[in-house]
């Protein structure tokens, strides 16, 4: 069987989990949490590098995902009656990678807030595994997709910085490409952004940017990795549990803590996993009879941590930490990258 053939059978296997249809029953569920709106066709939902973005229900009509790539749309996917537009993105609250309109004559739809999806997703079992299957299974059909853009990293063939930012994107799952500038794609791209090797790496994201040799945060901050934990008029933020970086134990530390209620922030200073997260293939974790790769297991990990209200922010490193036993925030950890002095319970 070919790639292409290979590909064609993934994706008749995973239709019916990517794109299933809520019944009435879980309509019901998710129906107080939203608020309803009819749209005509043109309407724009989303744009490429929104983040923070809710769930759009289709009542009626049609919905249609795409990519705008070199000034030429690409169709993502469609979502009909009882489907719904969403992507990891959402329940991550990094920036979405395509745009989404309506494509039927008019349509009605249910927009329901990101922050009441994620209460949904935590609370609401009825509709959580549902909706949680089809958004994962969603990612990993585009991460198969060979002709989606998503970000694009267009760097010397044997630069370093480049590479290195191929890395970061990659351990942190963000959809991308990294494009050669020797390439034909490459000087493709250099024309028509104007682009010399003066300027490499450069990072394109979807809405059509383009930044010259950015730094690690600069590629956080514009995928939604590294986000402000407070309000701009704020210098603190309080949390029950403070997580030093997010390997396995700091993974499994913030899913517990996070299912609990606790109000919890995971600080990494690169990408989730540790080491683990490096690995092809891991044979004796509980679960998995046939094994998992070490990306997948993380990712899994760090998106139900999300799923339950924990908070990341990527690259942030650990500067400096007091202790005040007499506190009701006894630990106050300085970091770089954060924005602002957490002040936890405990660390």
């Amino acid at each position: 069987m070919t790639e292409d053939e290979q590909d064609e059978q993934f994706y008749r296997d995973t239709e019916s989990i990517a794109f299933p249809k809520l019944n009435d029953h879980q309509l019901s569920l998710l129906e107080p949490l939203g608020e309803r709106r009819v749209m005509k066709r043109g309407d724009v939902l989303f744009k490429a590098g929104q983040r923070d973005l809710g769930l759009a229900i289709v009542l009626r009509g049609e919905l249609e995902a795409f990519e705008t790539r070199d000034g030429t749309e690409y169709n993502l996917a469609t979502a009909h009656e009882r489907g719904f537009m969403g992507d990891v993105s959402m329940l991550q609250g990094t920036s979405i990678l395509g745009s989404s309109r309506v494509s039927s004559d008019d349509a009605e739809i249910l927009l329901i807030p990101a922050a009441e999806l994620r209460r949904a997703l935590a609370e609401i079992p009825a509709v959580s595994k549902t909706i949680v299957d089809a958004l994962i299974m969603r990612r990993r059909r585009l991460r198969r997709d060979r002709e989606f853009a998503g970000m694009r990293v267009l760097a010397s063939r044997h630069a370093r910085d480049g590479h290195q930012l191929d890395d970061f994107l990659d351990k942190n799952r963000i959809p991308h490409r990294l494009v050669e500038f020797e390439s034909e794609q490459g000087q493709a791209l250099s024309e028509r952004f104007h682009l010399t090797t003066r300027d490499l790496p450069v990072l394109i994201t979807p809405a059509g940017a383009r930044l010259r040799k950015p730094s690690l945060r600069e590629v956080a901050r514009e995928a939604g990795l590294l986000r402000s934990l407070t309000e701009e008029d704020e210098t603190e933020f309080l949390c029950d549990l403070a997580i030093v970086g997010a390997g396995p134990a700091g993974l499994a530390a913030a899913v517990y803590a996070a299912s609990e209620g606790l109000k919890t922030v995971v600080v990494e200073s690169y990408a989730p996993g540790g080491q683990a997260g490096s690995s092809s293939l891991i044979e004796n974790f509980f679960g998995f009879p046939t094994g998992i790769g070490g990306g997948e297991l993380t990712w899994l990990a760090q998106l139900q941590a999300y799923r339950f209200g924990a908070k990341f922010s990527t690259p942030a490193a650990a500067l400096s930490m007091q202790y005040n036993s007499d506190a009701e925030y006894r630990v106050c950890l300085e970091t770089e990258g954060c924005g602002a002095i957490l002040r936890a319970k405990a660390v």
